[in-house]
């Protein structure tokens, strides 16, 4: 008798990835502050998104000189619903919180005078700025120059006479555009009013948590110098006063257990540096 052949389901070993859910489960039991710490991170990304989003009409409108890549099709389609929740009234705070002031400009035509403006510029980013020669001498994440009168603030200049960015672009800049949403409010039109006090807002927070995540990314790299200069001093048990505060927590006393622990953390870096390379 013929033997049958083993079907392909009979012959393949058992691949992690069949759990499906169940692999995710364990996952994550096993190791839950890995994918605690990716959750919250994933959380703030969103919220970082949603602060871009309703900053995007304002910083086209208020600022110049962008990088090229700090925009893109999601922030103008975001930004394009941002503006229009206030351009339409669904979002109606001055009513909402009972303001009686007639408006000078409906909201209609102050509005669509705003629209044209930012599609303007939204245009230029997205389709002719970029059909030209690769700008080589300006970061293609930035952000925009604030507007120059900003640069002549009370305290935007240090002693030297440079100009302090982060203090103009967290607190001068949002304080400009909430003045200027107030006199609107005011004088022209309490719905587009609104519509700067809240991008002011958002303004701010965004370039706290921007400024925020790249201090911490050059913590992290002075971090790595220190650790890297010190760490076989932490290692021989020396105190954290003369390793710049790396030690290592647990270590034992015994000096064989720690000379043992050398050589783990050898064979590691080993492999580490032998599987990086293939």
């Amino acid at each position: 008798m013929k033997p049958q052949p083993m079907s392909s389901k009979q012959h393949r070993p058992e691949q992690p990835h069949d759990f499906g859910q169940f692999q995710d489960l364990f996952e994550f039991a096993m190791n839950p502050i890995s994918h605690s710490v990716a959750f919250l991170e994933f959380i703030g990304t969103f919220i970082y998104n949603i602060l871009r989003i309703a900053c995007v009409p304002a910083e086209l409108i208020f600022r110049r000189n962008f990088g090229e890549r700090h925009f893109n099709l999601y922030l103008y389609i975001g930004g394009s619903l941002w503006l229009g929740i206030f351009a339409t009234g669904w979002l109606n705070l001055p009513a909402a919180m009972g303001f009686k002031i007639t408006p000078l400009i409906s909201n209609g035509v102050i509005f669509s005078v705003i629209a044209v403006v930012f599609y303007v510029r939204m245009f230029w980013q997205l389709f002719f700025r970029r059909s030209g020669e690769i700008d080589t001498e300006l970061h293609t994440r930035y952000d925009g120059d604030p507007l120059t009168l900003l640069n002549k603030a009370p305290l935007a200049k240090d002693r030297s006479g440079l100009p302090r960015e982060y203090f103009i672009r967290q607190l001068i800049e949002p304080i400009f555009l909430i003045v200027l949403g107030i006199v609107v409010t005011v004088i022209l039109n309490p719905q587009t009013g609104t519509w700067l006090i809240l991008s002011a807002f958002c303004m701010a927070l965004k370039e706290y948590v921007k400024a925020r995540y790249v201090r911490n990314l050059l913590l992290d790299q002075v971090d790595a110098a220190i650790v890297a200069k010190h760490l076989s001093g932490a290692m021989k048990g020396e105190s954290p006063k003369n390793t710049q505060g790396v030690y290592i927590a647990g270590l034992p006393t015994d000096g064989k257990k720690r000379e043992q622990l050398n050589h783990l953390m050898q064979r590691s870096g080993e492999r580490f540096t032998a599987e990086a390379v293939h």
